[in-house]
């Protein structure tokens, strides 16, 4: 059922930046519970994590920032959704 699928929604935060993380990509999920875990977890433990960098949404200079190296989990919050996801897991990415 369409309504109880999870958006996972990854930023990227530029080092040294004082500007807001920018939105890289996101996907659909209806496993709310074991994402949660998982990001948790590498934030936890430092553990670098590589978001989709097929996504034509992604800008090109965060694009060249990340690909290849992945990222940090640095921040997960989760948030309610909309018309079409129940829930929102927010990932913010540091390198």
């Amino acid at each position: 059922m369409e309504d109880e699928r999870v958006m996972i929604i990854f930023y990227y935060d530029k080092p040294g930046s004082t500007e807001e993380p920018k939105r890289i990509c996101s996907f659909r999920t209806y496993h709310f519970a074991e994402w949660l875990k998982l990001f948790t977890y590498a934030k936890k433990h430092e553990i670098d994590f590589w978001p989709r960098t097929d996504d034509e949404g992604i800008p090109d200079d965060i694009l060249e920032q990340i690909n290849g190296i992945g990222g940090y989990v640095k921040d997960v919050s989760v948030s309610f959704g909309s018309d079409m996801v129940i829930q929102c897991i927010e990932v913010i990415l540091g390198v």
